[in-house]
């Protein structure tokens, strides 16, 4: 019976457990190059980088999301930018008791979301595939509250792209 199992490759005792994927693994230097202009556009404009790039791979239909300590009278921009294949995008802002509080469709190639709390502490970010499958790259910056910002002036290329 032994040998019978072992031929059929039944013996699943010995096989590895799925190998842990980190950032690294899902680096695109496209995305970072796309996220290093944004960066650029928002820092000209008061904001700083916060914390470690997100990135990853969304299939159709998937999510992922990450923390983000947020405070009081200051807001927070966060900004995904995909490969191309990740046609439809979804960013929202949860709060600390996982109620939505905050939501940006994004097109083809990226998305961004601007939020500003009332109250400090630890938020979550989720992002989405709605339509599409591919690589992204996900990155948050702090800035002042009071400040006017055009969201689509941080993706000058998608406005080109978008005028007859």
């Amino acid at each position: 019976m032994g040998i019978l199992l072992g031929a059929c490759g039944g013996d699943h005792a010995t096989q590895a457990a799925p190998e842990e994927h980190s950032a690294r693994d899902f680096y695109a230097a496209p995305l970072e190059a796309a996220l290093d202009d944004v960066a650029e556009r928002l820092v000209t404009r008061g904001f700083t980088p916060e914390g470690e790039r997100v990135r990853g791979f969304l299939v159709e239909g998937t999510a992922g999301s990450t923390p983000l300590a947020l405070r009081s009278g200051e807001c927070s921009v966060v900004v995904l930018e995909a490969s191309g294949a990740l046609v439809e995008t979804v960013l929202r802002v949860h709060g600390p008791e996982g109620g939505e509080l905050a939501r940006s469709a994004g097109g083809p190639g990226h998305a961004a979301l601007r939020y500003c709390p009332v109250n400090t502490g630890s938020y979550y970010i989720s992002y989405s595939a709605r339509r599409g499958s591919g690589l992204y790259a996900l990155a948050s910056f702090r800035g002042p509250n009071g400040i006017e910002l055009d969201l689509a002036a941080l993706f000058p290329e998608s406005s080109a792209e978008a005028e007859p």
